[in-house]
């Protein structure tokens, strides 16, 4: 009888896409970093499409670089994930089976509260029969 191992795989496929479009937006990103300061140089000299070039390349290296960062968080994310073995197969229909979760223990009446406390020791105030004034 043959006995199967699962052998939990990291997928590399999600990682490498994602380090591939870091690569590719990071790339565009400093190609409309460019464009933009040649168009604000062009802007200098007067025309008004420099300066919408300039404004539409910004907002494109904006897109860019927030892609990059949002693609490499999920990269790395990726990455940190540990390995797992198969799924559990089961959804909702086996969470609703599942026991319920305890909850915690409910707050104590005072008389509880004051059952379990130690008695109090009596003080002894002595009074004094000499009265002041």
């Amino acid at each position: 009888m043959a006995h199967e191992h699962h052998v939990a795989r990291r997928s590399w496929r999600g990682p490498l896409l994602c380090g591939l479009g870091v690569l590719a937006s990071a790339a565009a990103w400093a190609v409309l970093v460019s464009l933009a300061i040649d168009f604000g140089r062009a802007g200098r000299t007067g025309g008004v499409w420099p300066w919408v070039l300039l404004v539409v390349a910004t907002l494109g290296a904006i897109v860019c670089l927030f892609l990059a960062i949002m693609l490499g968080t999920r990269a790395a994310t990726e990455l940190r994930r540990p390995r797992s073995g198969p799924r559990s197969k089961g959804g909702k229909r086996r969470a609703a089976a599942a026991p319920p979760v305890q909850q915690p223990p409910a707050q104590r009446t005072l008389e509880q509260s004051e059952a379990v406390r130690p008695p109090r020791r009596a003080v002894r105030r002595e009074h004094s029969t000499s009265g002041r004034g």
